[in-house]
């Protein structure tokens, strides 16, 4: 596939995101987005992320379609059909109650599971959510061809999954404590589970033709996926080491190249942990709502401790004007940065200043 609709030299992205995982770019992966000053931002980004939650399949693809060609994808950014229910699939598929918030673009899933019924839980195939994921990635899969990636839903991480099938993250965090044997034995069967839906999206999606795509917009060719833990906040590093490590280990072993959501700083004592992993490509930095955004230098010495580690660093929702400054303090090599902007003349200088820095080809 050399050319997309929306993104005309794919073949050459699509090859700079292989040399980016490689260690073979020297300059930063920038993932940069144009959009129009006319158009209605709001109702643009809540379209691109709850597309299939808002309308039929056919009528999602549409409106996304509607939303990508009105948009400029500069340097290594690329149209992505993200088929999103929300960030907790998994448990979606197994049971737990979806409550979509159009107005806010928001799912929550909540499950009423005992640990016992988890043992024995399996995937039906007959479960409504189940069914219309596969429904909507069938239909991406066929109508994308040629003009844009088609990406994997959120299957989340089983062990927030549980906590959502538990009911909450309180019941879970007493689970550990009172029952930490059955928990473990929960979260592995549950694993097994998540493995299998990823290979079943990994046929419906064709990867051989679209690669590995997900909501970070980490396009790899080979098998790929973003890892996370979002009840990692509720551990202690001990904790983390004994329910959450053992699981992180064999997804690194499964994918072939893998990034870790990092999602806030309460997840920030696991960190050593992740990068201690030869199996774990990068880090994703998400600094998180209230917190000052990821082109404050504050970050600075998270991200040099992250590329010391020998990991690449993916730094998204950064304001342009920081971009600049926050290269010039750390390694441009193994760095994705993603921004997005209404102004045209910002983005070209921008570019500019970029291209005269580190080269852009």
């Amino acid at each position: 596939m050399k050319t997309l609709l929306y993104k005309e030299d794919w073949e050459r992205v699509s090859e700079t995101y292989e040399a980016w995982w490689e260690g073979e770019l020297s300059r930063p992966l920038i993932h940069l987005t144009y959009i129009p000053p006319n158009v209605d931002v709001n109702d643009y980004y809540l379209t691109l992320s709850w597309a299939f939650m808002r309308f039929p399949p056919e009528k999602a693809l549409t409106a996304m379609f509607e939303c990508f060609s009105k948009t400029l994808f500069m340097c290594e950014a690329y149209p992505n059909v993200w088929v999103n229910i929300g960030p907790g699939a998994l448990s979606a598929f197994l049971g737990s109650e979806v409550d979509f918030k159009p107005e806010s673009g928001t799912s929550w899933f909540k499950g009423s599971f005992s640990l016992d019924e988890l043992l024995n839980v399996e995937l039906n195939p007959e479960n409504k959510w189940w069914r219309y994921v596969n429904e909507c990635t069938e239909k991406a899969s066929k109508i994308c061809r040629d003009k844009a990636i088609v990406a994997f839903t959120d299957l989340l991480d089983v062990a927030t999954s549980l906590a959502h099938l538990r009911g909450g993250a309180l019941k879970l965090v007493k689970d550990v404590f009172h029952e930490p044997s059955k928990v473990k034995m929960v979260l592995n069967h549950l694993h097994k589970i998540w493995f299998n839906c990823f290979e079943k999206f990994s046929n419906i999606i064709d990867t051989d033709f679209y690669g590995f795509s997900n909501w970070a917009t980490l396009w790899s060719r080979r098998k790929s996926f973003i890892l996370q833990c979002d009840f990692s906040v509720y551990l202690s590093p001990k904790l983390f080491s004994v329910f959450i490590l053992p699981l992180v280990e064999e997804e690194c072993r499964f994918f072939e190249r893998s990034f870790w959501h990092l999602d806030g700083p309460l997840e920030l004592p696991h960190l050593d942990k992740l990068l201690s992993l030869s199996g774990l490509n990068g880090i994703q930095w998400i600094p998180g709502a209230g917190n000052p955004d990821p082109g404050e230098s504050c970050w600075v010495p998270l991200y040099r401790r992250i590329q010391e580690a020998g990991k690449l660093l993916q730094i998204t929702g950064i304001p342009i004007s920081k971009i600049i400054p926050v290269l010039s303090q750390i390694s441009s090599k193994g760095v994705f940065i993603q921004a997005s902007t209404s102004s045209l003349e910002t983005a070209e200088t921008l570019l500019g200043k970029m291209s005269e820095k580190y080269g852009l080809a």
